[in-house]
């Protein structure tokens, strides 16, 4: 009887031992496979724009319009996706996610006009939250909330480095089979590689125990969402302010910053090595948050980064010009944006809790997805038709916006 009873203890003891084991795993499958879906739609036409607006009787500006295709298709599907993550395992809906962004791409394979080209960004639009980003975010807070914020951090670190890795795959595939054969190579990646590690790798439930592994502290303890937060006045109303005007200065400054140093008198070079260091400083930030974010809670995070945002900007305004002005605007800037993306993640888990993290991640990503699909129009027309200067003071007085929001929610967070 007493053997009995040890192995049943042990039984016991071993699974949930193996669940917790298990989160590694499934951070590195889904930065894997969220890499590639990043790094295969939303970076596509920063190296095949050309050769898709020949092949399709496109202005090059508007096969770059397919990204805001994208992105508004998927702000809309956004809250209706959350609805169904929250009631259904995350992984066979990134199973579909990525079956749908196969499918979108190999009809963009074949597009030969504008009616192919865009319905194919349609699709990959309706697949955008649920094979990139609000799924794979859920799938972690729902597997193991005690540790999401690491993470999600760490998530968000690899995911960091898309465009590093897939724009100079998509130069060698291009040269070999065209950038027909190259959708359609990306399009089998998804469905006969991501889908299926999905369904493999990501976990279909819970843990059969809790998950608090993620270490003492108040910010650990406000930020697992097993127990409901108390009610903050005016909650989502600033989230969605702070993180969607946020974006909109992180997600447009970054396209034209090339552009911008050059009408500071930069070099073309200079100025593509300074913009260069934007990738690696929110990859150092990213990296630094995982290491020490437990010791801050995320909204005095979201204040601390988002207060960084004006002050960059107004460096570059002030003292652009210098190679140290510029040096300092791109890495305080990058970093910036890279604690903004943890914040986004993590907030609506600290503010709302988890039972209820992916629709309200998928209410706050409507506004955030409009956004990021307005901003690069909204920066390259100001630049174009004022000047640089003005562009940089658009994104101070946004940013400058979102702080306020953040620093509000943050004292009626009580932090």
């Amino acid at each position: 009887m007493r053997v009995a009873l040890n192995v049943g203890e042990l039984e016991q003891v071993a699974r949930p031992t193996g669940e917790r084991d298990a989160l590694p795993r499934v951070i590195g499958t889904l930065a894997s496979t969220q890499l590639l879906a990043w790094g295969t739609t939303f970076y596509l036409p920063a190296v095949l724009a050309a050769d898709m607006a020949a092949a399709t009787g496109l202005a090059v500006d508007a096969v770059f319009g397919g990204l805001s295709l994208m992105l508004l298709v998927g702000a809309l599907a956004a809250p209706v996706a959350g609805r169904i993550l929250d009631r259904n395992p995350a992984r066979s809906w990134m199973v579909l996610g990525s079956i749908l962004i196969g499918i979108g791409l190999m009809v963009l394979s074949r597009a030969t006009g504008p009616v192919q080209f865009f319905a194919a960004w349609i699709l990959i639009g309706i697949a955008f939250p649920f094979g990139m980003g609000q799924a794979a975010s859920t799938a972690i807070v729902q597997f193991a909330p005690g540790r999401a914020r690491r993470a999600l951090a760490l998530l968000l670190l690899f995911g960091g480095m898309a465009s590093t890795v897939s724009w100079p795959m998509m130069i060698w595939l291009e040269s070999l089979v065209g950038w027909r054969g190259t959708l359609t190579i990306f399009a089998a990646v998804h469905v006969f590689v991501c889908a299926p590690i999905h369904w493999l790798i990501v976990p279909g439930r819970r843990p059969s125990v809790p998950d608090s592994t993620e270490g003492p502290g108040p910010a650990a303890d406000l930020e697992t969402g097993d127990e409901p937060p108390r009610p903050i006045r005016g909650a989502f109303p600033l989230a969605a302010i702070a993180l969607s005007v946020a974006g909109f200065a992180t997600w447009g400054i970054p396209l034209q910053l090339i552009a911008m140093l050059q009408d500071l008198g930069h070099s073309t070079k200079q100025a593509v090595l300074i913009g260069a260091l934007f990738g690696p400083a929110q990859i150092v930030a990213r990296a630094v948050e995982i290491f020490f974010g437990s010791r801050l809670s995320i909204l005095r995070l979201g204040v601390i980064s988002l207060m960084m945002i004006p002050c960059a900007l107004a460096v570059l305004y002030v003292w652009g010009g210098t190679l140290a002005g510029a040096l300092v605007f791109s890495l305080v800037f990058g970093m910036a944006a890279g604690l903004t993306s943890i914040v986004r993640a993590i907030s609506p888990l600290r503010l709302f809790g988890r039972q209820r993290y992916a629709r309200i991640a998928g209410w706050l990503g409507a506004p955030q997805n409009a956004a990021f699909a307005a901003s690069p129009f909204a920066f390259a027309w100001v630049r174009q038709t004022a000047d640089s200067g003005t562009a940089m003071l658009l994104g101070i007085a946004a940013s400058l916006v979102a702080l306020a929001a953040m620093v509000v929610l943050a004292r009626r967070a009580g932090e």
